[in-house]
Order: structure tokens, then C-alpha cells, then sequence
């Protein structure tokens, strides 16, 4: 179950970039000159889709799904890398392909969905020390 939630995030990264290849390059029309029909950016659609497909093995090494039982540091890992891969993305924010900035948000996204596990997985190891000290006393 949770190795076909890596695979439909992963999918909708990747189909979130081929679709804004699709879209107009506004910095090569305004600052480069050059007028549509814009040929689709088959190369970087390409590379950024086998990023999005490395960025998941990763995280999905870090979480390790089969043995994860709410850890907590495992989640902040993959959090922390995810945080860096979005740095990495909004270095190349600046006059971007639409593909680099869809994949920026795709990035953002899965972030902020690490961010939610992160948090929960500590609030539930924290409950359960509290509960365990309150019993062991």
C-alpha cells in the first residue's frame, strides 16, 4: 500500500512536468525574442522526470515503509532532504521553464506531506513516553 503511495506521487510529479512542457515559455518570448511555437523541451522534461523518480527512491531509502512503526528521525530525514531539494528547485527558479516550476511546487508538496508525517510521528512518540512515564511511576 504504501510503495503504490510513492508510485502515484511520483506519477503525479512526473505528469505535472510533461504537461507544463506543453505550456509557453514566457522568457523566451519577452526576453529572448523568440516567438511560439516553442519546440517541447524534450531533454529537461526528461532529466527533471528521472530526478523526481531519484528524489522518491531517497526518501522511500530513508523511510523505509516495511519498517517505519512512527519514527520520528526517519520522517525528519526525509523531511530535511526534501527541504533540500526544494532549495536546489528555487535555484533554478529565475527565469525558469514552466516544467522546472511545476516541479518546484511538486517539490513543495511533497515537503509539506513530509512535514505532516514528521509531525505526527513525533506528537505519537511523544504521547507515548508520556503515557509510559505516567504508568512506570
Amino acid at each position: 500500500m504504501i510503495k503504490a503511495l510513492f508510485v502515484i506521487v511520483g506519477l503525479v510529479g512526473v505528469i505535472l512536468v510533461v504537461w507544463a512542457g506543453l505550456l509557453p515559455n514566457s522568457y523566451m518570448q519577452a526576453v529572448r525574442g523568440i516567438p511560439p511555437p516553442h519546440p517541447y523541451p524534450f531533454a529537461g522534461v526528461a532529466f527533471t522526470s528521472a530526478f523526481i523518480a531519484a528524489e522518491l527512491l531517497a526518501v522511500y531509502a530513508i523511510i523505509r515503509p516495511s519498517s517505519f512503526d512512527y519514527s520520528w528521525d526517519r520522517a525528519f530525514c526525509a523531511f530535511i532532504i526534501a527541504v533540500s531539494f526544494v532549495v536546489f528547485g528555487l535555484a533554478q527558479a529565475m527565469h525558469a521553464s514552466p516544467y522546472i516550476t511545476a516541479y518546484i511546487w511538486w517539490l513543495i508538496g511533497v515537503a509539506g506531506i513530509l512535514l505532516v508525517v514528521f509531525l505526527f510521528t513525533a506528537s505519537a512518540r511523544l504521547v507515548y513516553v508520556v503515557q509510559n512515564h505516567k504508568n512506570s511511576n
